[in-house]
């Protein structure tokens, strides 16, 4: 029997690193449990996306937290445990016990890491998980590149090279067709959370601009609104989509699955404006790929990989203009070009490709012997 991984996670609350578990879990065949994180009180309802066995039993932020995640990983006798990381998480403090703990259960630490906030407030918390995994993980070379040059900074003795495993992508048949609504296109959409660092005003100006050259081009911002930022830049959208109601529409609700692949099927391109500089890993891209219709990034280091690989188009230059000419470029293309692309990274992130990887690591760290 495979030693069981125990995969410490903000499960059931909405977030996508959360979610993207669910997509390659079920490939892997070792059992396992997920440590789930506690839903934060301002969250009016939750979704769990759980293939395995869910126990809740920490919050982030909290001084046990972590801890008490790890002794739920030690009563289904796990042998690895996975922490997906996030420095807010849990503090200095917390991963030392935790070192302190693991190293004498001979238990092996996994950790995938979805941003690098090199700020001083995270620099212990930062230092103290990249010595303390037995592997860690982050979700485009881009990362490896900042963990390597962070690790180098302060002659931290990693015990692997940091390694690169993309954020899965969901299975979406080729085949299913794409929605039609009857309206007039073509149909740019935006998706996700609606904070401010996602670029929307200047999206809507470029579609304001693409206008010029297709008049009855549209613009449908979607996703969900938790935080009170995330409202206050719903709230500035909505003036916006008031003085312009036959081209610019405001969706915000959270959007099930299902529902979101028809939304993205139905687009004639998909734009994400994200602004956020700190190194980190993306699932709309990943999302947003594998759902087909050509996608249009911003210069952020969150869709490192995809770029590389052809997969989607990013802007040459920031603003409108820059929006706007990518955006005309894959309309107006065949798009042989991002197609290959596209093939080239589905056969990274598909979710049987990216529970292999991480089922190599596992093999790896309990020293190539998978028992």
């Amino acid at each position: 029997m495979p030693k069981s991984v125990a995969h410490i996670t903000t499960w059931g609350v909405h977030c996508g690193v959360a979610k993207h578990l669910s997509y390659w879990l079920p490939h892997v065949r070792r059992p396992g449990v997920v440590c789930a994180e506690h839903p934060p009180s301002w969250h009016s309802s939750i979704e769990n996306w759980n293939t395995l066995p869910s126990v809740r039993c920490w919050r982030r932020g909290s001084a046990d937290g972590l801890m008490a995640a790890a002794l739920v990983a030690e009563e289904h006798g796990a042998g690895i445990i996975h922490l997906q990381w996030d420095p807010s998480f849990f503090s200095f403090d917390a991963i030392c016990q935790y070192r302190e703990w693991a190293g004498a259960r001979g238990i092996r630490t996994v950790i995938t890491a979805h941003v690098l906030l090199d700020i001083p407030v995270y620099t212990w918390e930062t230092k103290a998980v990249l010595t303390l995994a037995d592997q860690f993980v982050v979700g485009t070379p881009a990362m490896v590149e900042a963990f390597h040059e962070y690790a180098a900074r302060f002659s931290l003795t990693l015990k692997r090279p940091v390694r690169w495993v993309p954020l899965a992508a969901p299975e979406m048949p080729d085949d299913q067709p794409a929605p039609y609504d009857g309206s007039p296109g073509p149909l740019i959409l935006v998706w996700g959370f609606l904070g401010g660092l996602k670029g929307h005003a200047e999206t809507v100006e470029a579609v304001r601009r693409l206008r010029a050259f297709a008049p009855t081009a549209r613009l449908l911002i979607a996703g969900r609104a938790i935080t009170g930022e995330q409202r206050q830049n719903v709230e500035r959208l909505r003036l916006l989509a008031q003085a312009a109601p036959d081209w610019l529409e405001i969706r915000e609700a959270f959007i099930a699955d299902e529902d979101l692949y028809a939304l993205c099927r139905g687009a004639d391109c998909i734009v994400l404006n994200h602004q956020w500089k700190h190194p980190s890993s993306s699932g709309t891209v990943a999302v947003s790929v594998a759902s087909g219709p050509p996608v249009v990034v911003s210069q952020s280091l969150m869709f490192s990989g995809y770029v590389e690989a052809g997969a989607v188009k990013a802007v040459d230059a920031p603003g409108p203009d820059g929006l706007l000419n990518a955006i005309l470029d894959v309309l107006t293309s065949d798009g042989k070009a991002l197609e290959e692309g596209r093939r080239e990274m589905m056969a990274r992130i598909a979710a049987p490709a990216v529970a292999a990887q991480y089922e190599s690591i596992y093999n790896e760290i309990l020293g190539g012997n998978a028992a």
